[in-house]
């Protein structure tokens, strides 16, 4: 018996060979009884898997790790049709977002809604993944070694699965805390400036202008807010 809740998950367990006709969806009304139980290992509190585990979850689905010539995207994963964590005013974040985007790189906004296949080759290009905290991140999993995650985090009780799966990846992980966001909020507003300083130094990286995007700040001015400037993190982070 599996637990199934959208066609998406049924098509990722048809790649890994799971019978449709083995699958039974769960019904918390009903008892089960099982010969036996399949779990996976148990990890951290809402942390991740190990690396092993992610490796072989890209090597059993057939991930490719594509040259960086063809990683060409940047995947801004909306949360604009859920029910919580909709980033306010995004239209103009997304402009924003164009504004920095060199030429020989185009914006995606990934919803869901694609199929298991096409979000795997969606995310075999990216190059830049960046968004509020949410399941559209988790499609990192299918990205190359070496890109970028932008992720928009609330921090009361801040869940750290996606810095935790970038480590173990080797994905470029950066943080913009929402001090006073939480789980459940219904719209994030997004610091603007900030959003823009680190995907503006992200661009320039990936373009060759400057070598490293990020700034090492003084003691007690670990927050940039400005290419050139450093500031003390804000209240609550």
């Amino acid at each position: 018996m599996l637990t199934v809740v959208n066609d998406q998950q049924y098509e990722f367990l048809e790649m890994l060979g799971v019978n449709s006709g083995d699958i039974v969806k769960y019904n918390d009304q009903k008892v089960y009884e099982a010969k036996e139980w399949l779990l996976p290992t148990p990890v951290g509190r809402i942390t991740g898997a190990t690396r092993d585990s992610l490796s072989n979850v890209r090597n059993a689905l057939g991930v490719k790790t594509l040259p960086e010539s063809e990683r060409n995207l940047i995947i801004y994963c909306s949360r604009d049709v859920e029910d919580e964590r909709r980033v306010a005013n995004e239209p103009l974040l997304l402009a924003m977002l164009e504004d920095y985007i060199p030429d020989d790189m185009e914006l995606i906004v990934f919803r869901r809604g694609w199929s298991a296949r096409d979000t795997i080759k969606l995310f075999e290009r990216a190059s830049v993944i960046i968004g509020p905290h949410g399941a559209g991140l988790t499609n990192s999993l299918f990205s190359a070694p070496g890109t970028t995650l932008i992720e928009f985090l609330y921090l009361h009780n801040p869940p750290m699965m996606f810095w935790h799966m970038s480590s173990v990846l080797d994905i470029e992980y950066w943080m913009i805390p929402i001090p006073q966001g939480h789980w459940q909020q219904k719209e994030l507003n997004v610091p603007f400036d900030e959003i823009k300083s680190i995907f503006k130094r992200v661009m320039q990286s990936r373009s060759g202008l400057i070598s490293d995007p990020r700034q090492i700040c003084e003691e007690g001015e670990e927050y940039q807010i400005d290419v050139d400037e450093c500031r003390p993190c804000p209240q609550g982070s």
